[in-house]
């Protein structure tokens, strides 16, 4: 019997990952075609060369793999599965001895490594490489527009002596030198006190501390009453200012989308932005989300299990796989407005991001417990 059921679980494991493989290279090259169109708007521009072209494109591949695979397992799980029913290999298994736990732990062990190639690839590669592209792109094309936010990246520094300072950032130009920088020093009151604009800044060997280049300084002159009195200027080639955790990574990391951040780096911005009194309701959101997006896959996988006890009858392989197309994109587009929508509400963080996700699962077992009562 050993032999058998071994016999089963590869002949169920490779079926599962055959489908759910054809089903996402499917995906990916359409995604990876349109993207590919677009992009060949910009071949000629500039440096913007073929190469850089499909240099951008392969680069955009793991966020393609990481938002794809949750509905691509669901539509292949439930393409192999109906396959397999069509074909009576459910049917003798079950008469063989095989249980529906036996399958749910099954399906559940198949999804728990899928999950862990998606968390691994959520966390290696995704933002890494969607700042490469970015970088690479805005280096061909000559461009300022890094920062999907037209305001640029802003952060906030408390200072030792109980002042703060704002800093903005318009972009970053050739991978690592910030452009149109701008510092404003705070009283603990809010008031300004100082005003530094450069035209660009590097960072020097010690991490968080940048040189400034062509430097324009405004000092406004306060008495104690808190009246500004008088302004001094000043004009520097060059000065050093040591801007604390504010390192390039981490800049460069501001300008990618916060749920395809790692989330170390999420788990960072959370505590940066609450020492500093900023909001931080969506960086904790995007850590939720990241946490148990890779669980997901679990789910989707559960979702489809139940395909495997209707009856032929109740509808052939199309039928089923577009129900299935349409419950991931339904999961999709749920998790997609939480994304949107979660910082507007007055929830947790925490619920707003495992709502989707429990919603799904209590439909997949629902769904399972009924078909298999009367299977």
């Amino acid at each position: 019997m050993d032999w058998i059921r071994s016999l089963v679980v590869r002949t169920f494991y490779k079926e599962m990952l055959l489908s759910i493989g054809a089903v996402l290279l499917g995906f990916f090259l359409v995604l990876v075609t349109m993207d590919g169109l677009n992009e060949a708007r910009s071949v000629g521009q500039k440096d913007y060369t073929l190469a850089t072209l499909i240099g951008v494109t392969l680069l955009r591949t793991p966020d393609y793999m990481y938002r794809l695979l949750p509905i691509c397992t669901l539509i292949g799980g439930v393409l192999a599965l109906s396959n397999m029913a069509a074909r009576s290999e459910l049917i003798v298994w079950r008469a063989s001895g095989l249980s529906v736990r036996q399958m749910v732990a099954m399906v559940s062990s198949l999804g728990a490594l899928l999950a862990l190639s998606v968390a691994f690839l959520g966390e290696v590669g995704v933002a890494k490489a969607d700042e490469t592209a970015r970088s690479m792109k805005s280096v061909a094309l000559q461009t300022d527009q890094y920062f999907s936010n037209t305001g640029g990246f802003w952060g906030r520094q408390n200072l030792p002596n109980g002042d703060a300072r704002m800093i903005n950032v318009r972009t970053i130009v050739k991978g690592d030198t910030l452009k149109d920088v701008r510092l404003y020093e705070l009283t603990p009151e809010f008031a300004l006190k100082t005003l530094t604009v450069a035209q660009s800044a590097m960072e020097t060997e010690k991490a968080g501390v940048w040189t400034l280049s062509d430097v324009h300084q405004i000092q406004l002159v306060i008495n104690p009453t808190g009246v500004v009195t008088g302004q001094t200027e000043q004009v520097l080639p060059q000065q050093t200012v040591d801007l604390g955790d504010y390192t390039l990574e981490k800049v460069r990391f501001r300008g990618a989308s916060y749920v395809s951040l790692p989330l170390m780096q999420l788990r960072e911005r959370i505590q940066n932005a609450q020492e500093t009194g900023q909001r931080s309701r969506e960086f904790e959101l995007g850590f939720w989300q990241k946490l148990f997006y890779p669980l997901s896959i679990v789910v989707m996988l559960l979702l489809a299990l139940p395909f495997a006890f209707m009856q032929t009858r109740k509808g052939g392989v199309g039928v089923r796989v577009m129900t299935g197309i349409f419950l991931g994109l339904l999961f999709f587009i749920m998790n997609s407005m939480v994304q949107f929508l979660g910082p507007l509400l007055s929830y947790s963080p925490f619920v707003v991001a495992v709502t989707p996700i429990l919603l799904f699962l209590m439909i997949a077992m629902l769904w399972l417990w009924k078909v298999t009562r009367v299977a």
